[in-house]
């Protein structure tokens, strides 16, 4: 990474250090020649790495948005040259989708991009007043900027000197055309009460389109109001508010009736392109059940860390949570029928490895899965019982190749390690070569393979020993 920063811009930054764990509320960051990135932010290193060299330069402060914005830029760029993702289709996947999720103009985000709830798009804006910058200059000049800004005694001033334009002319322009590229979203507007008509501050309303565009959420205010930004089209508003286990999704907003737990219930909200206003959310008196358990062994002891994902199988939404020390889970649900589907840590990240099942206390696979009735009361003394302890288990890998009738090797089949006995098998996908690797636990498995086709991923058969791949049903 630093090599090709190097052979960029001919500049390297000797010293910095790059620390990775946890830090508190930094998924990634850069202070005194230090690089912090938590584990899921790894990615953010070119970012980072960026406002190192930032720093380096030198030459007094500039505003949030060229500072953030350049470092997006550059990001990008780097995973662009790595042949990880091409700079056209990170703009308009990500950076010109984002951008239409905030209000805020360009000119407010000097001092700073956590304005309100719209850090994230905020941080695209700023990414695309960068591109929209070098493309009216004719060049990137964003080192050059960076490289001059000492010289000068405001970043006004260097930002003229080295774009040749105002920076008021610029935030017009900007504006003009970030309205014409990226339009903001239509809102959705509303508030949400309780049972005696007080606001809900600190809740969650997340609106779910209908037509598969990607959902956005935000909290409520102190006084319970809440503004979306939405794509247009049908949706609905899930309400995530406080149960007895801490906030979670309890219901859908229900129209008239304000609230509803039930999914068949749900109103949908449409919109035309216009803002929706007056929704009013209004949570009544809840009944709450507790659905608790124990996740243990094969000695019986307790295991934590195990996910255990209450999976509706009616129109109730359904929590999770996460064993503890002592393997103990505890959830709390309004009603309905649930399964218990269960996640741990893999050499390949958090996956599912198996459901409980009432006669065994655990089964791979998902049509093992035992239906929870919770309606009249608790339902404890539940007993997941694992084969083996995934955190401290060997994982084993079948390896592999899938080629074509040629012998020509094929991409993305996925190869599905389908247990045929009681340890949990995960996923892979082939890549360019036809290879594979699934993880699995020690056991009996059989390979599924399986294509995507215009019905979803189809099952194409299975690995057979004799012929490579077996096609009867």
């Amino acid at each position: 990474m630093r090599a090709y920063f190097f052979e960029r811009y001919g500049v390297f930054v000797p010293g910095v250090s790059f620390v990775i764990g946890e830090h508190p509320r930094v998924c990634g960051g850069y202070a005194n020649k230090i690089i912090y990135l938590e584990e899921p932010c790894l990615r953010a290193i070119a970012h980072e790495y960026t406002h190192a060299i930032q720093s380096h330069l030198g030459g007094g402060s500039s505003p949030s948005w060229i500072v953030e914005g350049v470092a997006n830029r550059w990001s990008a760029q780097y995973y662009d040259a790595t042949g990880e993702r091409s700079y056209s289709s990170h703009i308009d996947e990500v950076v010109l989708p984002s951008s239409r999720f905030t209000p805020v103009p360009l000119r407010e985000m000097e001092s700073g991009l956590f304005i309100d709830d719209y850090a994230g798009p905020n941080y695209s804006v700023a990414h695309l007043a960068i591109d929209r910058l070098i493309k009216l200059a004719g060049r990137d000049l964003t080192f050059e900027y960076h490289s001059r800004r000492g010289a000068y005694e405001t970043w006004q001033d260097a930002f003229e000197a080295v774009f040749g334009m105002s920076v008021d002319d610029f935030y017009a322009s900007f504006e003009a055309y970030r309205a014409e590229l990226a339009p903001q979203l239509p809102t959705v507007q509303g508030i949400v009460l309780d049972a005696d008509g007080l606001p809900v501050a600190g809740g969650h309303i997340r609106a779910i389109p209908q037509g598969g565009q990607p959902a956005s959420g935000t909290d409520t205010g102190e006084d319970g109001t809440f503004i979306l930004h939405v794509h247009e089209g049908p949706l609905l508003l899930e309400v995530h508010a406080d149960s007895p286990g801490g906030r979670q999704h309890i219901g859908w907003y229900g129209g008239a009736n304000g609230f509803t737990p039930l999914r068949n219930e749900a109103v949908t909200v449409g919109l035309d392109g216009r803002d929706t206003s007056g929704i009013i959310v209004r949570i009544p008196p809840l009944t709450w059940y507790r659905v608790e358990g124990v996740v243990v062994g094969p000695d019986g002891q307790g295991i934590a860390g195990i996910g255990v994902d209450a999976f509706p199988t009616t129109d109730y939404a359904g929590p999770a949570d996460e064993s503890d020390a002592d393997g103990v889970f505890r959830m709390f649900v309004l009603g309905g029928a649930l399964e218990l589907h269960l996640y741990a840590d893999t050499p390949v990240g958090r996956r599912f490895i198996g459901v409980y099942d009432r006669e065994t206390g655990f089964s791979p696979l998902f049509a093992g899965a035992s239906t929870i009735e919770v309606g009249e009361g608790d339902v404890v003394g539940i007993t997941v019982r694992l084969p083996v302890d995934p955190a401290v288990s060997q994982w084993r890998r079948i390896e592999g190749v899938v080629l074509g009738p040629g012998g020509e090797p094929l991409e993305g089949i996925s190869v599905d390690a389908v247990p045929a006995g009681h340890s949990p098998g995960l996923v892979d996908d082939t890549d360019e070569e036809g290879a594979f690797s699934v993880a699995a636990l020690p056991g009996p498995f059989a390979l599924y393979l399986r294509v995507d086709s215009p019905n979803g991923l189809t099952q194409l058969g299975w690995y057979g020993e004799d012929q490579g791949m077996d096609l009867r049903k």
